[in-house]
C-alpha cells in the first residue's frame, strides 16, 4: 500500500440515534471510537456490521475521479 492510500477496519459498536459508533481495534490494547452521523455510512448498515475506512489524499481522490468519468465516458462511445 502507497503512503497516499491507507485503509483500516471499522466496526459498527452500537447505532444511537441517527449516529453510529465506530470501533477502530489497531491491536489488543489499542481500541478507539469514532461517532458518525449514519448518513455518512452505506445504507442498511446495522450494529456489528464490518466497514472498511479509506484514507486518501484529495489529489488522488480527483484522479480517481476523472479516471471514473473516463472510464464511462468510453463505454458510452462504445455502446453506439
Amino acid at each position: 500500500m502507497s503512503k497516499n492510500h491507507q485503509s483500516i477496519i471499522c466496526t459498527i459498536d452500537r447505532i444511537e440515534g441517527q449516529k453510529a459508533v465506530l470501533t477502530f481495534d489497531f491491536n489488543k490494547n489499542d481500541q478507539n471510537n469514532l461517532i458518525v452521523p449514519l448518513g455518512y455510512l452505506p445504507k442498511n448498515v446495522a450494529e456489528g456490521s464490518v466497514l472498511v475506512v479509506e484514507f486518501i489524499e484529495e489529489k488522488q481522490m480527483e484522479l480517481r475521479r476523472k479516471n471514473l468519468a473516463k472510464q464511462i465516458l468510453m463505454e458510452i462511445l462504445k455502446g453506439e
